[in-house]
C-alpha cells in the first residue's frame, strides 16, 4: 500500500472512532451496564465497518498495483521488441540486383515457352542463410546455402509457362518471384519481386534487358 492511501485510511479510521466516541459521550453510553451479547453487537457494529473499509482499500490498492505491474511488463516487452528489431535491422541482408540479362526461348509449333534470367546479386548487409528464389507457385527454382556480407553471386533462374503472364498486345511478360531466406538470428524474411520483360515474342533466342524490382 502506498503512503498516500495509508494516510487517507488512517485519517478516516481516526475520524470514525472520534465520531463513535462523541456519539457515546453525547448519549451517555456506558459499557458497564451492558450484557455480553449487547456489548459484542455494539463492538461488532463499531469495528466491522472499519475492517470492511480497510479490506476495500487493500483490494483497490492491490488492483492499482497489478495495473502498474501490467503496464511495466508491457513497457518492458515493447523495449525488448525494439531491441530485437534493432538487432535484426543491424544484421538485415540488403540485396542489390545488377547486370540483368534475359533470354526468351520459344519453340515454334509448341505451346510451352521458357525465360532464362541471369543477374548478379550483391549482399550489402548481413549474411543471408538458406536463400531460396521461388516462383509464383512457391516452388524453389534456385537455392544458395549462404550469401555472405559484401558477396556477389551470379544467379540464373528459369521461368516456365505457368510462372509468367504474357500480354501479346503490349508484347510484355510479367512474373512474380520471391526471395526467401533467414538472417543471422534465423529470422525468416520474405521479399516479393516483380519481373518485367518486354520483347518481340516471335523472336527466337533473343536476349533482352529487363527489370526486377521490389513489389512489397
Amino acid at each position: 500500500m502506498n503512503q498516500k492511501s495509508l494516510i487517507i485510511g488512517i485519517i478516516i479510521t481516526i475520524v470514525w472512532f472520534v465520531g463513535i466516541y462523541l456519539f457515546c459521550s453525547i448519549n451517555e453510553f456506558s459499557f458497564s451496564n451492558k450484557d455480553l451479547n449487547s456489548l459484542g453487537d455494539f463492538l461488532a457494529g463499531i469495528f466491522a465497518p472499519v475492517a470492511f473499509f480497510w479490506l476495500i482499500l487493500g483490494y483497490v490498492q492491490q488492483g492499482k498495483q497489478l495495473d502498474q505491474n501490467t503496464k511495466a511488463l508491457e513497457q518492458q516487452k515493447n523495449i525488448q521488441k525494439k531491441q530485437f528489431d534493432a538487432m535484426n535491422k543491424s544484421v538485415e541482408p540488403r540485396l542489390v540486383i545488377e547486370n540483368i540479362q534475359y533470354v526468351y526461348l520459344n519453340n515454334e509449333g509448341e505451346d510451352n515457352f521458357l525465360i532464362q534470367a541471369m543477374f548478379n546479386l550483391t549482399n550489402l548487409g548481413g549474411v543471408a542463410n538458406e536463400f531460396y528464389i521461388r516462383n509464383n507457385r512457391n516452388q524453389a527454382i534456385y537455392y544458395l546455402e549462404q550469401i555472405d556480407t559484401k558477396e556477389t553471386k551470379s544467379i540464373k533462374i528459369e521461368l516456365g509457362e505457368f510462372d509468367v503472364e504474357i500480354n501479346q498486345r503490349q508484347q510484355t511478360i510479367l512474373a512474380d518471384i520471391i526471395f526467401d531466406f533467414k538472417n543471422l538470428y534465423a529470422v525468416h524474411i520474405v521479399l516479393n519481386y516483380d519481373v518485367y520483360y518486354q520483347t518481340e515474342l516471335e523472336s527466337i533466342d533473343r536476349e533482352e534487358k529487363c527489370h526486377i524490382y521490389r513489389s512489397s
